[in-house]
């Protein structure tokens, strides 16, 4: 059986079509690197705007205001009154956090009992007043607080609460432990 001779025009047109295939292919990977530069150069232009603005200010770098004049910062829960951080948190929990898809689950029963959890959620919280509440506030900080910050934040949460409960915790329960100290570990053993 004898193959028909292929059509040397149809021939050539497959080889373009192919050789535009593969150009498009590049093309499309140089985009995503252009897009992954292009992200990465708005958070530095976004920090950089912000420390040019703090020396022009004669502000510390890193300083935010509230509209009413107040300092936003970071609260350390490990180093601050814990009742009151921990109001304060769940306060802007209700009346932000828990309105976003998938919240409650990823923070489970138990995310107060982890200090690290806590910490996160602070720091997130943070992050939200600085692109929503600070002389700073802006657009591009709310979408990094929702296309980064808030992402990132909850994907460790529904990690770390993943499989725990309040019963872990419990006096007996697996997570019972006594807190690490690093003053305690590692030390040179005394000389006599």
């Amino acid at each position: 059986m004898n193959r028909p001779t292929p059509d040397p025009a149809v021939v050539a047109l497959a080889r373009d079509v192919e050789q535009l295939r593969r150009e498009v292919d590049q093309h499309r990977a140089e985009i995503d690197r252009a897009q992954e530069t292009g992200d990465t150069a708005h958070r530095v232009i976004a920090d950089l705007v912000d420390r040019v603005a703090a020396v022009a200010d004669n502000r510390p770098v890193g300083a935010g205001n509230t509209e009413d004049g107040r300092r936003v910062g970071v609260e350390s829960w490990l180093a601050a009154s814990r009742p009151a951080v921990l109001d304060e948190l769940v306060g802007w929990m209700d009346q932000v956090l828990i309105h976003y898809p998938g919240t409650a689950d990823a923070l489970g029963q138990c995310w107060s009992f982890h200090p690290w959890i806590v910490e996160e959620l602070l720091a997130l919280r943070a992050a939200w007043s600085e692109a929503y509440q600070s002389d700073r506030a802006s657009g591009s900080r709310a979408v990094d607080w929702h296309k980064r910050h808030r992402p990132g934040v909850m994907t460790r949460v529904a990690q770390g609460t993943a499989g725990c409960s309040i019963e872990a915790h419990e006096p007996g329960g697996r997570l019972d432990v006594p807190t690490p100290r690093i003053s305690d570990a590692n030390r040179p053993a005394r000389r006599t």
